[in-house]
């Protein structure tokens, strides 16, 4: 699965922290001003821990898929 974090769509905690192998973040550079980053943080962690990829990007820049 693919999860994007960004200031316009932060997702559930729980979302975040079932996310293993295989599944990959895209975190926008600006969310850590956000209130509850250190949450998110902790979250990205248990993922991580299970596999799940990372990776910090300038979200406005990425294209938007319509579904």
């Amino acid at each position: 699965m693919i999860r994007t974090i960004s200031e316009s769509h932060l997702p559930a905690l729980g979302d975040i922290r079932a996310l293993g192998l295989g599944d990959v973040v895209y975190v926008d550079a600006g969310v850590h001003h956000n209130d509850y980053w250190g949450r998110y943080v902790e979250a990205l962690a248990a993922a991580i821990s299970k596999g799940a990829s990372v990776t910090t990007v300038d979200v406005s820049t990425m294209p938007v898929v319509n579904r």
